[in-house]
């Protein structure tokens, strides 16, 4: 569970409060400007006249994981599962078949998540912990695409149909997030077509879009948007303080995000 609230002090930062703050959740916040604080007894508040910095506590509720942690071909897996978690119900090759990744990737990810306790035979347990553990690997590796291109529009992205999955400020925005940046990110197989599609061009303007050649995982939302999870996550990698603030608090305000506290 996280909770976001104001901090009443000379810098008026934001303090981020959770039962669990990953290291690399918590290295974002820092990075962003926001204090944060865990019932780990992890800190990081900064009051301009005072610095309070306490890491490497565990959490009561922590799990301990294997030491081989999500891969970036892991993130598209958990990912999938995270978005669409009936396919914990399903054998591997469908697994693999629904969510596009490769056989051997669904085998060992499934198996990196009994160990953390986040799968067992009755399915996906732990569902929010598993997002703000995927989260902060999605963060460490920077995102889970081959190669990305920024260029830019004319104009702000929409979602079209095809081949595209729309994510970042663009896609938070059209979910009514409370998102007004300009930016945008497009997960496509083609980079070229969507360059054509939106009639991307290297000429800057106040519109970047970042093109991601990669698969397409499941997703929780309709009309070309990615996952909640991943558009969440693309947010907060922008390193933004206040699209990072949004980012926490719509994990109990969105209906894909918030319905991952059920699988308990």
């Amino acid at each position: 569970m996280w909770l976001v609230s104001s901090v009443s002090s000379a810098s008026g930062r934001v303090l981020v409060f959770s039962d669990h703050i990953t290291d690399g959740v918590a290295h974002l916040l820092r990075v962003a400007g926001l204090n944060d604080l865990d019932l780990g007894g992890n800190a990081w508040i900064d009051d301009d006249t005072l610095l309070i910095d306490v890491r490497g506590r565990k959490s009561a509720r922590a799990t301990k994981l294997p030491p081989v942690g999500l891969t970036k071909a892991g993130l598209f897996v958990a990912l999938s599962l995270l978005s669409d978690p009936t396919l914990a119900a399903t054998s591997v090759r469908e697994f693999s078949a629904r969510s596009g990744a490769s056989v051997s990737s669904v085998q060992a990810t499934l198996k990196w998540l009994r160990a953390g306790r986040f799968l067992d035979d009755t399915g996906l347990r732990r569902g929010a912990a598993l997002l703000d553990v995927w989260t902060s690997a999605y963060l460490t590796h920077g995102g889970l695409h081959r190669g990305a291109e920024t260029l830019f529009a004319d104009r702000p992205i929409t979602p079209v149909e095809g081949e595209y999955q729309l994510s970042g400020e663009a896609a938070a925005r059209r979910l009514g997030w409370g998102i007004r940046g300009p930016s945008a990110v497009i997960y496509t197989r083609d980079p070229l077509q969507a360059r054509k599609t939106w009639r991307l061009m290297s000429r800057k303007t106040e519109h970047p879009v970042e093109v991601q050649r990669a698969s397409l995982p499941a997703s929780d939302n309709q009309d070309g948007l990615a996952a909640s999870a991943l558009i969440r996550a693309d947010l907060m990698l922008l390193g933004d303080p206040r699209n990072t603030e949004i980012a926490l608090e719509v994990a109990s305000v969105d209906p894909n995000l918030r319905r991952l506290e059920a699988f308990d």
